[in-house]
This record gives C-alpha cells, structure tokens and sequence, in this order.
C-alpha cells in the first residue's frame, strides 16, 4: 500500500524526477534560425565581415544581407533561413552563441568549422512546462509505480528461485500464500487456473509426472505467477465398456436433450425471423447491454451475444447457448463505441446420428490421463 499511495517517495526524489523531466522538454525547444556564411582566407572575410557589420547596424535587412553575402547556397536563396530546430543541431559554438541571443537579435561573428557566421535567433518554440506544484503529485504516484514494479520484479525472480529448489510448502510460507489443491485434471479438463489448455500441457511433461520436482515459474496473465507440483499421476487405462455403458448413456441423453431444445431455439428463430411470432410481454426485455453483463445477464452469456454477426437490417434474431441451455435473442439496435472488430467464434454441432463415432469419442475421454496436483 505504501507504494501504490506514494509514502515511500521522498520530497527530494520527486524535485529530481521534476528537474529532469524539465530538462528533457527543453531539449526539445525549437529554435528558428537565419545565418550569413562567410569563408575562405582571413584577409578577404575580414573585410566581409566589416561591410556586414556596418550595414547590419544601418538597420539593412538580415534577410537581403544574406541573400547578397552568403556563401551557404541553400539558406542564402531564402534569406539564410535554417529553419526550426531542436538544441544540438549545430556546432558548439554555433550553439553556444544562439544560448546568448534573444529572438530579434544577431550574434557578432562566430568561427566553426565551415567559417565564420553572423547568426540571428529568429523564433523559439518551446513547449509549455508545468509549474512543479503542478506536477508533484503525479510524478509521486509515477516514482511509486516504479519503485512498486522493481520490487515485483524482485519478488518474481525470487519466487522463481524458490520454486526450483524447495517444496511448495516453504514457498507460500515466505510469501504468505496459500497451497491449493485439484484432482482430476486431465489433458481435456481442468478447473481454476488448469482450465488452461497451455497450463495442462505443462502439467503433463515427463519431467514433472514423476512428482519430484516443482514446475518452473510462470506468469498467469494478470492474476499473477504460479508453480505447481504433480502429487498423483495415473496412466491411461482401457476400460471396458460395461465399465462407461451407464456413463456413457448419461452423456448421450444430456446430449440429446442439448439437441432437442437448440432445435427449439432454432424454431423459434425461424418464426420471429419470417413473421409468424413477435415479441410480446412474455420475453424480458434489456437495454444498454454491454460486454460486461448486467445484474441480469451475466458476462458469459453478454459475450456470447455480442459475438452475434451483425445484421445489415435491424432487428438481429439469432440464439445462443448458455450452460446447457439455448437462448433466442432479438436484437433491435446496436450502438457502435468503438471501432474495433472483434473474433467471431465458429460454433459447429454434433450429429446426434453418428452414435458410434459418440461413444467411441466418449470412451477415449474416459481413458485419458488423468493427476492430483497442488499449486501456488
């Protein structure tokens, strides 16, 4: 808490943080520049350079002056003019006499290594720069999150240490976590973080089978790092079918049903979309859905139904299935926030009549792997 909030920062280190990130926006100031290049021998630019000074302080133009005088071929066509630029462009000198000119004026004659230069600061464009009390507050909160990731950072690798080399148990001690266990996962089947199909791959590596070792380390998205260990592991194993029958009978009905009420659902769809029905008092009726849900509709079932393809006539008649249910949905207008298009899923069904080719799926479920595992 005490680095989301900022406490841990000092008054000091947001005053550095402020000078450098001034510093940094000045290095971006832009200067417009005009110059009147002379070179050649010392004799003949000595007298250049007094003609140049007497008409500069007869009020002439620097613009004509370096039109007529100056042997940079480029910027004498349009007066001498450099054009904008960042602090750095130039020479040293050249820089160091632009640091002591204010817009208007025009420098006595600098040396470079291209000759000698009447320069004159035309314009600076500078960006604005908020005034510290301004700023203090965000630049704690910034130095915070740094502090915070370099920590996290430090705790992730030692976490990773310990992982390689102690059990799960002296882990989640010094860090103050908690073991948790599942059983049953399988290369098919998972709950919690197993859900996964990248993390039960992991689970099922020869190396990690036998129960000795930790898995290594490794991060779960936004909810964190985990490291498990395989406690039990049962290789696959034939059973017979008067072993799975009643099993298997159960799933073929569940299926089945599944069937019979996604058939409905694509009655149903077929008489709103022809005209036969309409919506009347009896269907529930919710405006603004977002992706997120709402206190009726859960996120799962908003997702589903936004990833209805979008019609080109209004209203939408589709129907989405939801747990072992099919839902008919009308939608009558789509409010467009953002322009992003999202993944449609291909959705493909299952012939109930090919129960041979069912059974022979469901027995091969039945004889995977399957391991108890506990993790971090």
């Amino acid at each position: 808490n005490k680095y989301r909030d900022g406490d841990s920062i000092s008054d000091s280190a947001i005053r550095e943080a402020y000078n450098q990130e001034v510093k940094a926006l000045e290095q971006k100031t832009e200067r417009r520049v005009s110059h009147i290049l002379l070179s050649g021998n010392d004799d003949g630019i000595s007298e250049k350079v007094k003609i140049i000074q007497g008409l500069i302080k007869n009020n002439v133009s620097f613009s004509d002056l370096a039109s007529s005088y100056s042997e940079d071929s480029v910027s004498s066509s349009k007066g001498g003019d450099l054009g904008f630029a960042p602090k750095g462009t130039y020479e040293s000198e050249f820089e160091k006499a632009l640091e002591d000119l204010k817009i208007g004026e025009i420098s006595p004659p600098v040396k470079t290594s291209y000759g000698l230069h009447f320069i004159k600061l035309v314009d600076i464009k500078k960006l604005d720069i908020e005034p510290f009390e301004m700023r203090k507050d965000d630049l704690r909160l910034q130095l915070a999150e740094s502090e915070a990731l370099a920590l996290l950072d430090s705790s992730i690798e030692e976490f990773a240490n310990m992982a390689f080399s102690s059990d799960l148990e002296e882990v989640a001690s010094y860090f103050g976590l908690e073991v948790k266990k599942e059983s049953g996962i399988t290369e098919g089947y998972g709950l919690g973080p197993f859900m996964s199909d990248s993390i039960r791959m992991r689970v099922f590596q020869d190396d990690l089978l036998n129960g000795e070792v930790n898995s290594d380390a490794f991060e779960l998205g936004k909810d964190g790092w985990i490291t498990f260990r395989v406690l039990d592991y049962k290789p696959p194993e034939k059973l017979s079918l008067d072993e799975v029958t009643a099993e298997i009978s159960d799933i073929l009905k569940t299926q089945m049903t599944a069937s019979l009420v996604k058939n409905a659902a694509a009655d149903l769809k077929s008489q709103l979309t022809s005209g036969v029905m309409t919506v009347n008092s009896d269907w529930l009726d919710f405006k603004d859905l977002s992706r997120k849900g709402n206190d009726s509709i859960d996120i799962s079932l908003a997702k589903s139904i936004f990833d209805i393809p979008r019609g080109i006539k209004m209203p939408i008649v589709d129907y989405v299935q939801y747990n072992d249910s099919y839902i008919t949905v009308v939608i009558d207008d789509i409010n467009i926030l953002e322009e992003a298009e999202y993944p449609r899923k291909e959705v493909s069904s299952l012939l109930m009549n090919e129960r041979t080719s069912m059974i022979d799926h469901e027995l091969r479920q039945l004889m995977r792997e399957k391991a108890i595992i506990e993790y971090l």
